[in-house]
């Protein structure tokens, strides 16, 4: 149950220098504050999700089922896999001993008040004392095997855009049940584990990111720059603008389908795999090889 493939997950990065680069190229509108930049996070959201599960990142994750839910990972966009896990959990206290601190304290006897009566001694030693204090820190590790590890039959009611074309759960007949709300898993069993594979949209800052691939940064880009265009010309603040924003969508479309068909292509490692896999099973491949 590892990662979902072992050759398309994506490098990604901020999306500011994006984001620069559209104000760059609407310097104008930016100048005269016609811009609505919370608007451009939205837009890069939309033409993510419209190219597809080959721009997101493959992640993975672990929720604890309580009161027959959870809450889905932060990042979570479309599931590829759910499991039903029982956990193993075992705790160890270790003790990590710190190096050890002397304090020194000063301590000066003086008269402060004399009496007729009472003769006391001035006394002016000064005592030393030396106190030496060593740190302990203790912590608890703790480790978590799963087992018994149950592919989940999805619920009829979930949408299928919650889930990927090849997602396992799909078809598969169990008697535990997963069903996808917005931001919850709901289950049929009251707790234990579930573990998932999902495509995430990751996040830094609350500020989604972009992959680290040219074509679908120039898509997303012009995409931004069409759907700010089109909102100023459709609002009247720029009603000039209607040649401007159909140019920005003729160049939308053509990144837009340079993105998504090199999404679409097979990685180098990916056909590598491919060829292997039919080799084992190529008899002929097989005795050629032996003779």
């Amino acid at each position: 149950m590892g990662v979902i493939s072992e050759s398309t997950n994506n490098n990604f990065k901020s999306s500011d220098f994006v984001f620069s680069k559209v104000k760059r190229f609407l310097s104008s509108f930016d100048s005269a504050n016609l811009l609505d930049e919370g608007e451009f996070p939205t837009y890069l959201k939309e033409e993510i999700r419209d190219l597809g599960i080959g721009a997101y990142k493959e992640e993975q994750a672990v929720v604890k089922i309580e009161n027959y839910k959870a809450c889905l990972p932060d990042d979570f966009s479309v599931l590829y896999a759910a499991y039903k896990c029982s956990p193993y959990i075992s705790s160890k206290e270790i003790d990590h001993p710190q190096p050890a601190v002397s304090v020194y304290n000063d301590i000066t006897w003086e008269i402060l008040q004399t009496s007729k009566d009472c003769q006391i001694e001035e006394c002016g030693d000064n005592i030393i004392e030396k106190i030496t204090v060593r740190q302990h820190i203790k912590e608890r590790s703790v480790d978590m095997t799963l087992s018994n590890p149950t592919l989940l039959r999805l619920s009829p009611n979930v949408n299928r855009k919650k889930c990927t074309d090849d997602c396992q759960n799909l078809l598969w007949s169990s008697p535990y049940e997963i069903s996808i709300t917005d931001g919850e898993i709901i289950t049929n069993f009251s707790d234990d584990r579930v573990y998932m594979k999902y495509y995430a949209l990751p996040l830094v800052n609350g500020l989604p990111v972009v992959p680290d691939i040219e074509e679908v940064e120039k898509a997303v880009e012009w995409y931004i720059i069409y759907q700010t265009l089109l909102k100023l010309w459709t609002n009247g603040e720029a009603p000039d603008l209607e040649h401007k924003w159909q140019m920005a969508k003729g160049q939308y479309d053509l990144a837009h389908a340079k993105a998504k068909s090199l999404l679409k292509l097979p990685t180098f490692a990916g056909m590598v795999n491919y060829l292997r896999r039919q080799r084992s099973t190529n008899k002929v491949v097989f005795f050629a090889q032996m003779g």
